[in-house]
């Protein structure tokens, strides 16, 4: 086999993409089986229990009702079921390369780590409730006009919840005086010791006494006024939002119709005759309970969101939207999808939602800090291996999802490892090269023989016809003519030298282009 110069820069070509490059490739999980091979993981998003409580309290001069919202937020990060990824690990195969994915999780469910060693429970975003209550807030006809009256069974509720909150502060100060008396006579009785007397020891027994007593009946107080204070109140908790996609309440809070009819008085007339029909007390307190509900929208403080995005997404309430600066999809390639949480308002509106959508835009009334994990703050970890290097990624998780570390790592430089396997190369195909140059050599001295050879076979027939024809001495024509047949008998043996060193050239070629 005969390898020529092009021949081995041909074959360090077709080599370079056996050392190929490997990117690790992450999908979304879909219906398709081919989809669900690898390791799958789910991202996580921020929910929020948000509870809405509204107290009702009456006017004491014209009973006029209003309402009093108390909002708390227990922020609950889990995970995001229209985010569920598969690592496809069979991406990092490749012909020359031998790779390994490690993937850890939590208990949860949640990933842990990829690569990596990582501690136990990592600094993660704290679950805390925010709770904030809101100002008095007095109701108003729909029409704007008309005052909502408290109704007389509202009245005697509230009265009956006062009473009952007045004998709680009784019975709290009283247990603080009785606490009091029992501190100063467990001290006498230190004093005393052996020596306590029947009358100290009477004191001290009923001491004891009141504070037991007064603790129980405090305990029942209470009780009375729990009960009392939900029948002048009312609560309702929902998780939001409802998909990491969205923003914004698609509709809000409202306090039942059924329970707010039992706070608003029927309009009557003069004589306390009622002036309205069932169907329109219905639609009036409707209008009432629509007037209170609460709204929520999460607005974040990064610059990732777009605002005009964020309010057609508030609009359309659609699971698919986002509200993404830059909402085109990544691809595989961008490798692990992770979220951060970044610094949000939790923005409360009453009687509409915070950011105008086409219905009357509600008035906030409070905002609360939150950190927020959801579509809009995802991140990409990608890890692609060039050729002829050895990388590394590793990256560590907190429980809620957050990164805590991240690297990366290339162990040989491109141009390093390149330089080192051309080294290698140049070993092996030295033999090849030296016996390329060998053979060049070869034939340019046979070409030289060659020539002079046909110089010497044409003097020897120029001696010749000079001895044919001169007439000049014979003994010195023969000397000129054995002269030119020693340099024809030379030249052939150089002739034939040559010939034996091409043939040596290229035997070494065939064996060093065979290999072994």
């Amino acid at each position: 086999m005969t390898v020529t110069r092009s021949g081995i820069a041909a074959l360090l070509a077709a080599s370079m993409p056996l050392a190929g490059c490997t990117t690790l490739k992450v999908n979304p999980a879909t219906s398709d089986p081919a989809s669900r091979q690898g390791i799958a993981y789910f991202l996580p998003f921020s929910q929020f229990e948000t509870k809405v409580t509204w107290a009702a309290s009456c006017d004491e001069t014209d009973k006029e009702l209003s309402l009093t919202p108390k909002i708390e937020a227990t922020a609950k990060n889990g995970p995001d079921p229209a985010a569920l990824y598969v690592i496809g690990y069979a991406s990092l195969s490749s012909f020359t390369k031998t790779s390994s994915v490690k993937v850890t999780f939590y208990d949860s469910g949640a990933i842990k780590s990829i690569n990596a060693e990582a501690d136990d429970r990592t600094a993660e975003i704290l679950t805390k409730t925010i709770s904030a209550v809101g100002k008095v807030a007095k109701l108003v006809a729909t029409a704007g006009s008309d005052k909502a009256l408290c109704s007389a069974d509202l009245v005697q509720k509230l009265s009956d919840a006062d009473a009952a909150k007045k004998e709680v502060d009784r019975l709290t100060a009283l247990l603080a005086k009785h606490t009091r008396d029992l501190d100063a006579s467990s001290a006498r009785v230190t004093r005393a010791g052996a020596a306590i007397s029947r009358s100290l020891r009477q004191s001290h027994d009923t001491a004891i006494s009141n504070v037991v007593a007064t603790q129980i009946d405090l305990d029942s107080a209470k009780g009375l006024l729990e009960e009392r204070t939900k029948a002048v109140s009312h609560a309702s908790t929902v998780v939001f939002p409802e998909a990491s996609s969205v923003i914004a309440s698609t509709k809000g809070i409202e306090i039942p119709a059924a329970t707010l009819a039992k706070w608003v008085a029927r309009k009557v007339d003069a004589a306390g005759k009622p002036i309205e029909t069932d169907d329109q007390f219905k639609t009036r307190v409707e209008g009432l309970a629509a007037q209170a509900a609460t709204w929520f929208e999460l607005k974040s403080t990064t610059a990732l969101i777009d605002p005009v995005k964020a309010r057609a997404v508030a609009a359309s309430g659609k699971p698919g939207d986002t509200a993404l600066v830059d909402s085109g999809d990544p691809g595989p390639e961008a490798g692990i999808r992770y979220r951060v949480g970044v610094p949000a308002i939790l923005q409360a509106c009453k009687g509409g939602p915070c950011t105008k959508v086409g219905i009357e835009q509600g008035k906030p009334f409070k905002s609360l800090p939150v950190t927020l994990l959801n579509r809009d703050t995802t991140f990409f970890l990608p890890f692609h291996s060039k050729a002829f290097t050895n990388g590394a990624l590793s990256a560590t998780f907190a429980e809620s999802g957050v990164l805590t570390s991240a690297g990366y790592e290339q162990k040989k430089a491109a141009g390093e490892a390149v330089a080192g396997v051309l080294d290698a190369l140049a070993a092996e195909v030295s033999t090849v090269v030296e016996a390329d140059r060998a053979n060049s050599k070869s034939k340019l001295e046979k070409l030289e023989e060659e020539i002079k050879l046909a110089k010497a076979e044409k003097d020897l027939a120029d001696a010749k016809a000079a001895l044919d024809e001169s007439g000049n001495d014979v003994n010195e024509d023969a000397i000129a003519a054995l002269a030119a047949d020693t340099a024809l008998k030379q030249a052939q043996l150089a002739n034939i030298n040559a010939d034996i060193a091409v043939r040596e050239a290229e035997a070494k070629l065939a064996e060093a282009g065979s290999g072994n």
